[in-house]
């Protein structure tokens, strides 16, 4: 009798969310002498165009596929997919001497069901990764990232059709609702959960524990972890990560918690929070199955990853139901649900910085000052078609008409500080400021207004927000904007209330503003002018920004005197500006204006006897010390980003 060759031992699949940790564990197992464990498979994935999974559907489910037109069972299709899977994957696995392949690619996640049947024997492994981690990895970008692909940096996958922008809150979604799908496919199977954290520190008795599971034989050689080894395509996120560590490192737990701001990071721990990984790392039986949607806001709920708390893990139709209500607040209908409840006001906070508005009632100060970035009243056509709604929310309101009289004379409320800086790189890579450009971009984006991943609008931004918007009361402030063009900034105040004008030298965009007023349902008008003149009575702006305009402007003097005449007492300038310090190894080219000197500022500005109010004796105190640093970085923007940047609050007297 001749022997038998010994059946091969079942594959393995690596199950995780994007940024989870999923290409350090398969370059793990890859350096395991029995198992390879190469690159992702995309063309494994339904929902490529030409894909393994696609040509399985195309033979199963169609009149004229396969199975119907030769009356045979899906088994026969799934049967050979698994053979032309071993056969490819096995060679790739003989072909570096070993007998077992492993699979990891996350989009896997999203055709489980089709994956598991054709390969039902396969042994799962589910890495997860706290929440807050995944996605600050997902929406900061290290600059060995960079240029790979970028429409991952633009973009993430919700689900087989909808794609949307990458946000921290986008991340943290996506994150609670795959790996709760994750969850419930794994219930009656045995798999093996493992978490990124105590994988990279306590790598050997991890994959002790994993290779049991396996029923693989440990070997040290698995530790050495010699990046050079694998198969790293230039082309994978995760590649780069260890082509770039070399060793495993433990520096990135905890790095959501460092660089998000404190509203946002609550925020996205709220969302986080309802969905909790297994307790136990190691291998798991089966479990019981949890019980099916059955209603439209049960499913809408599972698709909003169930932002809403409150309604605990054992009542998903109550989370469900808030979910719904949420949604319906922000599409603009706040009289079809009961008034949300106080303890939503985190979700509320992330959802402005993911491009979602909703409206509601702030629970304290503290959240009252985290929901003036709650954005009232905007179109979320885009967002219920990512959600699969069906229905797409009623047309905004025509701009509400005002009158001169209805304006205070002054504010009438404290102000913030006067101060001016110079631009710092610690302020630029700071999570707040991070944070803060992710949501004005996801804001901008969809409505066709002007985004920005570098230059220094990265810092004027949010430096100027934080420093002089943030503080004031927006609703039914006059804000006058300068050089405005298709800048995110004054559309965004205007749909926190304020009552904004445009002025621009250039014509053109007259329709798209319109446009823009119409969708938004805001209060913002614009005007014309043709030299430094703004045309507005005197003593009618609540405040004035102008981003990076005065460089610009021929006659700076005339310039800051019409600012200086429109302002009400009490009124606040608030603008950023471009400094060239030619002894500082600055230089500004001539073609793009004349950038100010320090020295200019602090004469014509700083010292200017309307912009006296409140602001501190004697010379301003520079942070020199953060120029070359700064410097170093903007010329890395653009060949003639040679000049430094600073920005400044001024209050009118």
């Amino acid at each position: 009798m001749n022997e038998q060759t010994p059946k091969a031992p079942p594959p393995i699949f690596i199950l995780g969310v994007p940024r989870s940790g999923t290409t350090l564990l398969r370059t793990l197992l890859d350096a395991h002498p029995h198992i390879a464990c190469g690159p992702e498979t995309p063309w494994l994935a339904e929902h490529q165009p030409a894909s393994l999974l696609g040509l399985v559907r195309a033979m199963v489910e169609p009149e004229h596929g396969y199975c119907k037109s030769y009356r045979q069972p899906a088994s026969v299709v799934h049967d050979a997919a698994r053979r032309m899977l071993d056969g490819v994957l096995g060679a790739y696995a003989r072909a570096r001497g070993k007998r077992r392949w492993a699979e990891k690619t996350p989009n896997n996640l999203l055709h489980l069901e089709a994956l598991h049947a054709i390969v039902p024997d396969a042994a799962c492994v589910w890495i997860t990764r706290d929440a807050l981690d995944v996605a600050h990895s997902t929406t900061s970008i290290a600059d060995h990232r960079k240029g790979i692909a970028p429409v991952y940096e633009r973009s993430l996958r919700l689900s087989r059709q909808a794609t949307t922008d990458a946000t921290p809150l986008a991340a943290t979604l996506r994150w609670a609702g795959w790996n709760r799908r994750i969850e419930r496919f794994l219930a009656d199977k045995p798999h093996f959960h493992l978490t990124y954290e105590r994988l990279v520190c306590e790598p050997a008795a991890v994959l002790g524990g994993l290779l049991d599971f396996l029923g693989e034989p440990f070997d040290p050689a698995m530790l050495q972890y010699n990046p050079s080894a694998h198969h790293l395509p230039a082309w994978e996120w995760g590649s780069t990560d260890v082509a770039q560590h070399g060793r495993i490192v433990t520096g990135r737990i905890g790095a959501g918690l460092d660089h998000f701001e404190p509203p946002l990071r609550d925020a996205l721990a709220t969302v986080a929070g309802l969905w909790s990984p297994p307790g136990r790392p190691g291998p798991i039986g089966p479990r019981p199955t949890l019980p099916p949607s059955t209603s439209a806001a049960a499913r809408l709920g599972e698709q909003l990853a169930a932002f809403v708390p409150g309604g605990g893990p054992g009542d998903p139709r109550l989370r469900a139901e808030q979910a719904a209500a949420l949604l319906s607040h922000a599409a603009g209908r706040p009289d079809a649900v009961p008034a949300l409840p106080a303890p939503m006001a985190p979700v509320a906070i992330a959802l402005a910085y993911a491009g979602l508005p909703a409206s509601i009632a702030p629970a304290s100060d503290d959240h009252a000052r985290g929901l003036r970035a709650v954005r009232d009243r905007l179109d979320i056509a885009r967002t219920l078609t990512l959600l699969e709604a069906g229905h797409p929310p009623p047309p905004p309101p025509p701009p509400p008409t005002t009158t001169a009289g209805d304006v205070p004379a002054g504010l009438g409320v404290p102000c913030p500080a006067p101060t001016a800086r110079l631009a710092s790189m610690a302020q630029l890579r700071s999570g707040a400021f991070t944070s803060f450009m992710a949501g004005l971009n996801a804001f901008a984006r969809p409505l066709g207004l002007r985004t920005f991943e570098t230059w220094s609008k990265v810092w004027e931004y949010p430096w100027l927000w934080y420093h002089a918007v943030e503080p004031l009361p927006l609703a039914g402030l006059r804000i006058i904007d300068l050089g405005s063009e298709m800048s995110p900034m004054p559309w965004w105040l205007a749909t926190l209330g304020a009552r904004v004008t445009l002025v621009e030298t250039a014509r053109g965009m007259e329709a798209q503003w319109d446009a823009l007023r119409r969708r938004l349902g805001v209060r913002v008008d614009w005007a014309f002018t043709d030299d430094e003149a703004i045309p507005a009575p005197d003593e009618t702006a609540h405040l004035v920004t102008s981003l990076s305009v005065v460089e610009h402007q021929p006659d700076k003097k005339r310039a800051l005197e019409e600012i200086a005449r429109v302002l009400v007492p009490g009124g606040v300038l608030a603008m950023s500006f471009d400094i060239c310090e030619p002894d500082l190894g600055m230089a500004f080219p001539a073609w793009n204006g004349r950038a100010l000197t320090m020295a200019e500022f602090e004469r014509d500005l700083w010292n200017h006897p309307r912009f006296a109010a409140g602001r501190p004796q004697g010379p301003i105190d520079w942070n020199r010390a953060d120029i070359p640093a700064y410097l170093a970085w903007h010329k890395t923007t653009a060949e003639h980003h040679t000049y430094g940047t600073a920005a400044a609050v001024l209050r009118a007297r």
